[in-house]
């Protein structure tokens, strides 16, 4: 339980460091310098359509350049998180990936007007066991891109109307996309949260006999010859059972 409060905390101040970037309206105007504003006219058919691409266009450039900003500061906190998030250290065998087991509270479920069931505390395995060339990283969770695609010149503003409709419909988009991207890298922080803990949770549970390790095995195969390529002592490893919980152990 220590060892969660006080990595939970280290998890807390690596996300909240990342998350306080400022809203981008420096970037926005950048992104507008070419674009200069007159008075607004009521919309007809083309600029529906100036306003649709402009709006989507911002969307895309305000994602990336937000989505930048936390990569950016994950790479500046990059040792930090390699140490808070030591996936090597954890895996079997050195190339299997444990389990993820998340913990459910007590609950309590009404079947009837005369039965109800309920329990204390309940664990589950929500992703398998799982074979990796090199051990995860939280890389592997926060990477998150966006194609930006440049609106045809057919759909750029010509006339001052067209202008100011396009300014605006880029700032919504642009708005619209700081927030997506902060959704989006919550999102894949939940997750990396998530499944490390759920594999020191499944380390834990094995060391008290509540959980039995996939099992593994492993083998050498004969050297491969061909004309163009020889393969020198290869080997094999292969999963033949997945991790499960076992009766054995204690349930207190």
């Amino acid at each position: 339980m220590r060892f969660f409060c006080v990595w939970l905390a280290c998890v807390f101040v690596l996300w909240s460091g990342i998350c306080s970037a400022d809203p981008g309206e420096e970037a926005f105007v950048r992104l507008l310098e070419s674009v200069p504003s007159t008075q607004a006219a009521k919309p007809n058919a083309r600029i529906r359509v100036l306003r649709t691409s402009a709006k989507a266009y911002g969307f895309q450039k305000g994602f990336q350049w937000q989505y930048q900003r936390y990569l950016d500061g994950v790479e500046r906190l990059g040792q930090r998180f390699a140490t808070v998030f030591d996936f090597r250290r954890l895996l079997l065998a050195d190339k299997v990936v444990p389990p993820v087991v998340v913990a459910v509270g007590s609950a309590t479920a009404i079947a009837s007007d005369t039965l109800a069931t309920s329990f204390r505390k309940q664990y589950r395995i929500i992703a398998p066991a799982r074979m990796v060339a090199e051990p995860p990283s939280h890389y592997d969770y926060l990477l998150s891109t966006m194609d930006v695609v440049q609106p045809p010149a057919r759909l750029l503003p010509k006339t001052a109307q067209e202008k100011q409709q396009w300014k605006e419909a880029l700032h919504e988009g642009w708005v619209e996309g700081l927030a997506h991207a902060k959704t989006v890298f919550d999102a894949n922080m939940e997750r990396l949260l998530r499944d490390y803990r759920g594999i020191v949770r499944f380390r834990l549970l094995e060391k008290e006999g509540l959980i039995a390790s996939p099992s593994i095995a492993k083998g050498g195969l004969d050297s491969e010859v061909s004309d163009t390529v020889l393969t020198v002592d290869p080997s094999v490893v292969r999963i033949t059972a997945p991790g499960r919980f076992t009766k054995r152990g204690s349930h207190e």
